[in-house]
C-alpha cells in the first residue's frame, strides 16, 4: 500500500479476513492487518462480519482487488468452539493416561 504502482497487476491472496463494509452488490471491503481494502467482485450473500479468503489482482489507480475468487467460511466460530472443546477433553483425560513419575512425564499402564 505504501507504493502501489510497483505492485500494479500483482496476484494476491488475503486469507480469512473480515467483512467491514458492503458498498454494493460488485463493491465490498475487507480488514485484517491493513484496514479497509476495497475488493471489486461478487457482494451477494456477504454480510458485514463475515469471513472470507479472497483472491484477486491489484489495481494501483484506486488501490483496488479485482476479485477473481472469494472463498467464504460460515462455520469459522462453530470450529473455533470445537477446537476449545477438543482441548478441554484432553486436559481432562490427560490425568487418566499420563502421571509424573522422578518430575517426568510418563504413560500409565
Amino acid at each position: 500500500m505504501a507504493s502501489p504502482d510497483e505492485h500494479d497487476g500483482a496476484e494476491l491472496l488475503f486469507p480469512l479476513w473480515r467483512v467491514t463494509r458492503i458498498r454494493n452488490a460488485s463493491v465490498y471491503e475487507i480488514s485484517k492487518t491493513i484496514p479497509n481494502v476495497r475488493v471489486y467482485g461478487d457482494a451477494q450473500s456477504l454480510s458485514v462480519g463475515d469471513t472470507v479468503t479472497v483472491k484477486g489482482r491489484f489495481r494501483a489507480n484506486d488501490a483496488a482487488v479485482l476479485a477473481h475468487e472469494r472463498i467464504d467460511h460460515p462455520h469459522r466460530k462453530a470450529k473455533g468452539l470445537l477446537s476449545i472443546g477438543a482441548l478441554l477433553i484432553a486436559g481432562i483425560a490427560a490425568p487418566r493416561f499420563f502421571g509424573i513419575r522422578n518430575r517426568r512425564v510418563v504413560i500409565r499402564g
